[in-house]
């Protein structure tokens, strides 16, 4: 490292291996750039893949090579964070966990490893919070090379069974008491450098094998910034749902009070008459409370004049009365006191102006025979 700021090893382009994506870039050779698509191992030789045509007079030159530091800055990131996640889901999960496939990219970082169920988000928050408190940590990153029999010998060192070791390898450390794996890739000088760490998802792969997905550094700045935006999108079509909801209320409101309206006529042929008096007594289905006493309030300009109703409606196991009376008849059968009493019925209570009152109960069974009977007999009682 030069300062705190992160340089690239000496071999200019760092080849596919365990599971570290390769590198990308430019080789330049008489003034001409080719585009390096791909890098990869034959032997001791790395061979740098590009996309054009070679040209005869430049076979044999000497080229210069450029990695794309970006890109390889966030490979790097995700692969020191595989390390120190794999450790994290050991300690929240159990010493079963076993690497059983990994990926590297510079987008985010793919561990597969053995586990018995899914991993639940509070287990998930807890290996967040052990990455990204060894990140805060500021940990030096240390590698060595050791023999392979020193390896072996020292059981808190990572060795994958399966992975070719030559006599002498790589040990890379993240703090002696908390991460050391054996690893030929790249890494950051010092765990700072990571930046941030989230978990993007965990899914199934294999029976007894569990995929986590993650990402590092600038990508958790786009993962944010995305999720933020989904959120504002999310809330404005929720605004957008519940305007239209609100409309179609409003619509399925206004084709019910012209229903009901409709039936003003059948309620006034039906009208029982005492003394002159027209009575009606009806169960209406409104949505809420104001419109039921609008239905009621239309009604009364219906009738004119000789007229009382009363009205119901059934909400949540409890009855809703409303009460109009016409002005001529206001003064001796006020609407207050007739819809009190047959609240009253119904073991409720309420009242309102001689015009139009509303009233409650809870007795439902009771509501047929109010209306059929009872009503019209507090009216000649009055």
């Amino acid at each position: 490292a030069n300062g705190n700021e992160i340089i690239l090893e000496k071999t200019p382009f760092y080849s596919e291996k365990g599971g570290q994506s390769s590198d990308k870039g430019t080789l330049h050779v008489l003034e001409k750039e080719f585009i390096v698509s791909d890098v990869r191992m034959s032997g001791e030789s790395i061979i740098h893949v590009i996309k054009d045509k070679v040209d005869e007079e430049i076979v044999g030159l000497v080229a210069t090579a450029k990695a794309d530091r970006t890109r390889r800055l966030d490979i790097i990131r995700n692969h020191s964070a595989t390390h120190l996640m794999h450790q994290a889901l050991i300690d929240v999960l159990g010493s079963h966990i076993q690497q059983q496939g990994s990926f590297v990219g510079a987008d985010y970082l793919r561990f597969d490893f053995n586990h018995f169920e899914k991993v639940s988000e509070a287990d998930i928050k807890k290996i967040e919070s052990l990455v990204n408190n060894k990140i805060y940590e500021a940990i030096e990153v240390q590698t060595n090379e050791i023999s392979i029999e020193e390896a072996q010998s020292n059981d808190k060192i990572k060795m994958f069974f399966g992975d070719k070791y030559g006599s002498r390898v790589r040990a890379v450390t993240m703090d002696p008491a908390f991460s050391v794996e054996l690893c030929g890739g790249t890494h950051v000088p010092n765990t700072a450098h990571i930046g941030q760490f989230i978990i993007t998802s965990e899914s199934s792969v294999a029976s007894g094998v569990r995929r986590i997905e993650a990402i590092t550094g600038r990508k958790v700045s786009e993962y944010i910034s995305d999720l933020n935006n989904k959120i504002i999108s999310a809330e404005d079509k929720k605004l957008s749902l519940l305007k239209n909801i609100k409309s179609l209320e409003k619509e399925i409101t206004r084709l019910k009070s012209q229903d009901i309206a409709g039936g003003f006529d059948d309620y006034l042929t039906n009208a029982e008459m005492i003394s002159g008096i027209r009575i009606v007594s009806e169960i209406i289905d409104t949505p809420d409370m104001d419109t039921f006493k609008d239905m009621a309030s239309d009604f009364r300009d219906k009738i004119g004049t000789k007229g009382i109703a009363l009205f119901a409606k059934t909400d949540g196991g409890k009855v809703q009365l409303v009460c109009v009376v016409t002005d001529d008849l206001k003064g001796k059968y006020p609407a207050g006191k007739l819809v009190g009493l047959a609240a009253k019925y119904l073991g409720g209570g309420g009242g309102g102006k001689p015009h139009l009152a509303t009233a409650g109960g809870r007795d439902v069974p009771k509501l047929n025979e109010l209306l059929k009977n009872e009503f019209v007999r507090i009216i000649k009682e009055l």
